[in-house]
């Protein structure tokens, strides 16, 4: 999968910011004490992320505001996370998030803090076998009377590896995205398609082919062979008939667009990395969003470039066409 790109993030960020989707999952995942605190019918979405950049390859991340039902309100911050391996150090980028939520409130100067509901929803390739608790970070060998003076806290697990498929709850849209993020990392995702699109069945033509298309896009990034026989039964799973056909015919054309793109980047990239011995990784990125008629003048412009920053200037000129 593309270093720079972020295709977790964007597959993410597509679906959760929708509130209804985002209502949906609250609904069936939160601990039933928790979710009798709000109204999830309030639920906004306040920031998309409090991720540093060097870290967005690892995490993605939504706030939502949402009022209690007793009066009041709280922040309900949403990390995904799909590292390979759970991060031990997860606690503790929670602390830092939420002190970034509140540090604005602060210099506002509100009388006191909402609370904020850390939850962290994992799709990697093993179970999340990390200690949910900050304490669990410091060492309290000869220390224990420092326990008072250290911040305690815990996060809420969404562990979808740890899920079985009758786990998976909610309307079609969260259960095909959550089916989705679970098997993304497995082997055998493309014969899993037909399943994972079924309860999709029973919308609209139009609705269903729309999201599809998002699924579709991100099937692109998984680490194991989808090909078009996986696609074409996952559509015949939603889309009978004629329909079935025609739906597969455009998906094929972008699925067959999309690997050209992806090939051409991938041998733009090689012939600027023996260009210049080493291409940055914004650059990289830049490469890799290009057309496959933008990569193609990128080959014939590649002996005119002579250094990085002429390269990042052609870039450039082509993000400024797109706009």
């Amino acid at each position: 999968m593309p270093e720079t790109n972020h295709p977790h993030d964007a597959f993410f960020k597509k679906v959760f910011s929708r509130a209804d989707v985002a209502a949906d999952f609250l609904t069936h995942y939160l601990p039933p004490e928790v979710l009798r605190l709000l109204d999830v019918q309030t639920l906004e979405l306040i920031k998309d992320t409090f991720v540093a950049p060097e870290l967005q390859q690892h995490f993605s991340d939504l706030l939502y505001r949402v009022k209690l039902k007793r009066g009041g309100e709280a922040f309900v911050y949403l990390l995904l996370e799909h590292k390979s391996a759970p991060e031990r150090w997860a606690a503790f980028q929670l602390l830092r998030y939420a002190v970034r939520i509140w540090e604005p409130l602060v210099e506002r100067n509100v009388k006191k803090l909402p609370p904020v509901f850390p939850l962290i929803l994992h799709h990697g390739r093993t179970r999340w076998r990390v200690a949910r608790q900050f304490s669990a970070l410091i060492d309290w060998r000869e220390a224990e009377e420092l326990r008072p003076y250290v911040p305690e806290f815990a996060y809420f697990l969404c562990d979808l590896t740890a899920l079985n498929e009758a786990e998976i709850k909610g309307e079609a849209r969260l259960r095909v995205a959550l089916l989705v993020l679970k098997h993304i990392f497995s082997r055998d995702i493309g014969v899993r398609l037909a399943q994972i699109f079924r309860p999709l069945k029973s919308w609209p033509l139009a609705r269903a082919r729309a999201y599809l298309t998002t699924i579709v896009e991100y099937l692109h990034y998984a680490p194991h062979e989808v090909n078009l026989e996986h696609l074409r039964a996952g559509i015949k799973a939603v889309f009978a008939g004629k329909e079935g056909e025609k739906v597969m015919e455009s998906f094929a054309d972008t699925w067959i667009q999309k690997g050209r793109q992806e090939e051409a980047a991938a041998f733009a990239l090689r012939l600027l990395k023996r260009r210049f011995n080493k291409v940055e990784a914004r650059a990289q990125e830049q490469v890799r969003a290009l057309s496959v008629t933008q990569l193609e003048e990128l080959g014939e412009s590649l002996f005119d470039l002579r250094t990085q920053d002429e390269l990042m200037a052609w870039l450039q000129k082509q993000t400024s066409k797109k706009q």
